[in-house]
């Protein structure tokens, strides 16, 4: 996993710089290459985004994205939508890209609405370890993942980190398990 790009975000950075909100950040809109030293990651179907005035992304007025990266907030109240929304659809791909599945596999979109939009309780895939949870439990792909991937999909936006920490933490989360394969090659 060291090797296969996930540190690369600083695409996400510069859109939310330039106050863009992608809205529909999901491992089916990211595009790995292989044509550069180590593979590059880079955020693709822009159909979606909005730029956002002033605090919040004006003109949203429906249900944008696609469901199950979907933050609460979008869903609940559309227009008091922040940058935090991708932020949010991330920590859904950090999910993903540790328990190599789709999230809410198998639950109806109607269901998975109603759940989202009339809970109190945070909606979340099922977590390794947890009652929900069927299978063997993957390993956590690099120490502070799990956290990193609670903290973008806390239920509320504000508590969040904003992209650029994100981008942060990735790295050293990379350059500690590089640091750990030539310490255990050597």
């Amino acid at each position: 996993m060291a090797g296969s790009g996930w540190a690369r975000w600083r695409g996400m950075e510069y859109l939310h710089l330039k106050r863009i909100v992608h809205f529909d950040l999901k491992t089916g809109n990211l595009l790995v290459g292989f044509r550069e030293k180590s593979p590059t990651c880079k955020v693709a179907d822009f159909g979606l985004s909005k730029q956002r005035q002033q605090t919040f992304v004006t003109g949203v007025t429906s249900l944008r994205g696609t469901l199950p990266w979907t933050a609460p907030e979008i869903i609940r109240t559309p227009k008091a939508v922040t940058e935090k929304a991708d932020v949010y659809s991330y920590g859904v791909v950090l999910w993903e890209l540790w328990t190599f599945r789709e999230p809410f596999d198998g639950l109806n979109y109607h269901a998975l609405l109603h759940q989202i939009s009339m809970s109190r309780d945070p909606v979340r895939p099922a977590m390794p370890g947890g009652p929900d949870w069927e299978g063997p439990e993957p390993e956590e792909p690099a120490p502070g993942w799990v956290d990193l991937m609670r903290r973008c999909w806390d239920e509320q936006p504000e508590a969040r980190p904003p992209f650029s920490q994100v981008v942060l933490e990735l790295e050293a989360m990379l350059a500690a398990v590089k640091a750990r394969r030539r310490a255990s090659s050597a």
